[in-house]
């Protein structure tokens, strides 16, 4: 039986900052314990880990690649430490484990690592999920199954979704920029089809390389999420069609594009935003066009792609998805008004020679608002006003009120009620008899809601 336990460590290095000058510097690693490790059948594996230095970017993060050993069948493993700088200098090193004794039962999820480089990009390496073969996977690598769907090649021997370089055979065929298809059978079975968007699935967000995309400017075809016109509503739905192009400027001779979308993730709920494709003048999802979307609700971003699947070019305009959500209660914030902006970033768009498109991300505004604003503003009355000696405030409950606070024209603080000093009934009698004359703002927190009234004291 195999179980993985892993120890974090940490190190505190000086970094140098190496300035108009490019680093061709691949970064340092250093392997925590011994190497070779000898363990008995049957006893648990322990990874101590490995630190990284680089001279330009200090201490940095050192990929592991995992279920690389199995201590309940004798034999010689093989366990993968890598990492990349900034500059894509990218460094391996091995860890060598002998299990010894007699034992001979497989473990479930097993992967043989010995003959796989983390840092290799030449024939033999297949990251299964970075089809575009850029170091990561992401929604960048749907467009290249839509090039190449329904092609066939070498399946590879011994295939498997994990996160590892995987020695598969050239084939054919490859990308515009000489990336071998090889590299798009996510699944290794030989064909690229619908399945091999599990690996972009399963792998998303993994590294082991650089990444890169473009954007072009205003006089390029425009990409926007087209926000409603009137205000929205705590606990309003969000529905705001995803633009590409306008009658004014077409997208041209489009096969596939790739995109984030950002939102603020306080006023829209993270669990209830998605991307939807009913309506996209790219396709028909499940006829000529394949899609992904990966949301990140927390940080406030979800991946998009799009693409078709026949080798045909589109040119239109018009909605290519549909962004939904829920306008998150924002109650507690400064004001009980606030603007949602909604960005798109990190565009990648191709034709299907795989031609680079142009494209100018812009962002759209709407006005979001605390519903109960209102509804409290309209159930709190004062009485008389103007007023002499005594103010009357009728109020619907409460136990909801936390505070009353009287404040002059220049902001001084005049009176504060606490709610111990306030009568138990709806109907509250504030005493203003040693106040002088002039104008006053009655402040009312109300569960979490600041209401102001304008209070004039004879």
């Amino acid at each position: 039986m195999r179980h993985l336990f892993t120890f974090q460590y940490f190190l505190l290095l000086f970094s140098i900052t190496l300035f108009g000058q490019q680093d061709n510097n691949p970064p340092t690693i250093t392997i925590i314990g011994p190497s070779p490790v000898v363990y008995s059948c049957g006893v648990d594996y322990i990874e101590f880990g490995a630190i990284a230095f680089d001279v330009e970017d200090g201490t940095l993060p050192v990929e592991i690649t995992e279920d690389c050993v199995c201590t309940s069948m004798q034999g010689a493993y093989i366990v993968n430490y890598s990492v990349v700088d900034s500059d894509g200098n990218c460094t391996s090193q091995q860890r060598l484990v002998i299990v010894q004794g007699v034992c001979n039962e497989p473990c479930e999820g097993f992967i043989d690592c010995a003959n796989s480089d983390p840092c290799s990009n030449d024939i033999g390496d297949v990251w299964p999920g970075d089809t575009n073969n850029d170091g990561i996977a992401n929604n960048f690598d749907l467009l290249p199954i839509g090039i190449a769907y329904g092609n066939t090649g070498s399946p590879r021997v011994n295939p498997t979704l994990a996160w590892v370089g995987q020695v598969a055979d050239d084939w054919t065929d490859t990308l515009a920029d000489g990336v071998n298809y090889r590299h798009i059978d996510c699944n290794g079975d030989g064909e690229i089809l619908l399945n091999d968007i599990e690996g972009i699935i399963q792998n998303y967000g993994e590294t082991h390389a650089k990444k890169s995309s473009n954007s072009g400017s205003s006089d390029d075809t425009p990409l926007y999420v087209e926000l409603p016109d009137s205000d929205l509503n705590q606990g309003d739905s969000l529905t705001a069609p995803i633009i590409f192009g306008t009658a004014e400027i077409p997208a041209t001779n489009v096969y596939g594009i790739a995109f984030t979308v950002n939102f603020d993730s306080e006023l829209v709920a993270p669990e209830s935003v998605a991307v939807t494709f009913e309506e996209c003048w790219l396709g028909t999802e499940g006829s000529n066009l394949i899609t992904l979307s990966q949301p990140f609700g927390e940080e406030g971003a979800i991946d998009v792609a799009i693409t078709r699947i026949d080798l045909t070019n589109q040119t239109g305009y018009g909605t290519i998805g549909t962004l939904t959500g829920i306008i998150d209660n924002i109650a507690g914030k400064k004001s009980a008004q606030q603007d949602l902006t909604v960005t798109i970033s990190n565009i990648r768009a191709i034709s299907a020679n795989e031609t680079e498109i142009p494209v100018f991300p812009t962002a759209d505004t709407v006005i979001v608002t605390d519903i109960r604003e209102s509804l409290v503003n309209d159930s709190i009355e004062m009485f008389p006003n103007p007023a002499k000696n005594h103010l009357s405030v009728r109020i619907p409950d409460l136990q909801k009120v936390h505070s009353l606070q009287l404040y002059n024209l220049v902001g001084g603080l005049e009176k504060n009620w606490t709610v111990e000093e306030l009568s138990p009934q709806n109907v509250l009698q504030l005493d203003l008899s040693k106040l002088q004359s002039g104008v006053y703002f009655l402040v009312v927190d109300y569960d979490g809601v600041l209401v102001s009234r304008k209070a004039i004291l004879e």
